[in-house]
């Protein structure tokens, strides 16, 4: 008898052991996007950094995925944000600007007083994942525009 039930404990720990297992893999990957400006390559103890301490930036790297090389699309946070989010250059997503120093000041960065925005037409990484069940949220500095183009109105 107590072969048996041993026998049985250890196939109901199977089932439910492959039951788990199912379930976890059938759910989605959480999603966590870091755009820090002016960060640099050594300003993450994960990347080498020995004076900056980021032990919780440092676990979430070590457990999920870090992608070490990237360039950024543009020299400003307007148009690197707006590609990142898009995933088109910011020609394309008509987050740029053709004017030089001092003009571009008024274009290049879209601040609460702009009414140039991320075009509407445009669609975010939020609404895609939106899309498929995923609920999304942004922390932080948006610099997208202002004029119907809070992240509210883009998915977030």
């Amino acid at each position: 008898i107590k072969v048996f039930n041993n026998m049985v404990f250890l196939l109901q720990f199977t089932f439910l052991s492959s039951c788990w297992i199912a379930i976890l893999t059938a759910l989605p990957p959480n999603l966590i996007i870091f755009l820090a400006d002016d960060l640099g390559y050594n300003d993450l103890g994960v990347f080498g950094s020995v004076t900056i301490n980021t032990p919780n930036i440092d676990r979430l790297a070590l457990e999920g995925m870090k992608l070490t090389q990237f360039y950024s699309t543009a020299p400003l946070c307007s148009g690197s944000r707006s590609a990142l989010l898009t995933g088109r250059l910011p020609p394309r997503n008509g987050v740029y600007t053709n004017y030089t120093y001092p003009q571009d000041n008024r274009y290049r960065v879209f601040t609460p007083s702009c009414v140039g925005a991320l075009p509407q037409k445009e669609l975010t990484i939020a609404h895609f994942l939106g899309q498929k069940g995923y609920h999304s949220k942004l922390i932080g500095k948006w610099h997208l525009g202002h004029n119907h183009a809070l992240p509210t109105q883009r998915g977030f």
